[in-house]
């Protein structure tokens, strides 16, 4: 088990510093420290590994990349809970209390790193090791304060302008023109509104020269980035 801890902590040590942010630099990285008890996945856009309400047998570490997190209301409705980069420790916070299942389902954006744990393995790591401890209660340090200025910042600002925001962080190091891949479900599901409403918010920007329209597709191009960009920092007081 100390062979186990020892590299559980060069992940994480190597999760929460900048160097993560480099996708090859990560995938080198976990190169060395696979195991039967830790292994390192490697997923392509729009995967699930996590269902709502499975079995909670592991625990994952998202290194690199970005996901979101989608809960289901009792009527069966779909919410775009939050969308989250690394560095994320997903099925920690059910682990730690004691739930059995997972709570959310949670999928990939884009190509990502992750490494996966099983969960007995990793609660006695924290159990038993003081190094482990302080970086899971770093974690959750920095988890909470996120959900309480994602709340915040949610309830401060209209769908529409969360629309903006949406569309501008699509284009993050992303060439222009840029076609959005997402569909319209997800879109309106992301922003907790119905697609009538998306259609005439999408209708408003494209009238503005916000965004431009290929047939249904969105597209964004220089001309729509630089207008995107005034309207985010407006929003952001920047």
């Amino acid at each position: 088990m100390n062979n186990f801890n020892n590299s559980l902590k060069k992940v994480l040590e190597f999760t929460f510093s900048n160097k993560s942010n480099s996708y090859n630099t990560a995938k080198d990285f976990l190169k060395e420290l696979s195991s039967d008890k830790l292994q390192v996945l490697e997923l392509e856009e729009s995967k699930v590994f996590i269902e709502s309400s499975n079995k909670l047998d592991y625990i994952f570490i998202l290194v690199s990349g970005i996901t979101y997190i989608v809960y289901y209301t009792v009527d069966g409705r779909r919410i775009i809970a939050d969308t989250l980069s690394e560095t994320q420790i997903f099925g920690l916070i059910e682990a730690i209390n004691n739930t059995s299942i997972y709570s959310g389902t949670v999928i990939t954006l884009s190509h990502s790193l992750l490494v996966k744990v099983k969960k007995e393995y990793f609660l006695e790591a924290i159990y038993k090791d003081i190094d482990i401890a302080s970086y899971i209660i770093k974690y959750l340090a920095n988890f909470s304060t996120h959900s309480i200025k994602a709340s915040e910042y949610k309830k401060s600002i209209s769908p529409y302008e969360n629309l903006i925001i949406y569309l501008y962080n699509q284009t993050m190091k992303k060439s222009l023109p840029y076609r959005v891949k997402d569909n319209k479900t997800f879109i309106a599901d992301s922003l907790q509104i119905n697609k009538r409403t998306l259609y005439r918010y999408l209708n408003k920007l494209t009238d503005e020269d916000i965004i431009s329209r290929d047939r249904q597709d969105i597209v964004i191009t220089e001309i729509n980035h630089k207008k995107l960009q005034s309207i985010f920092n407006s929003i952001n007081n920047i």
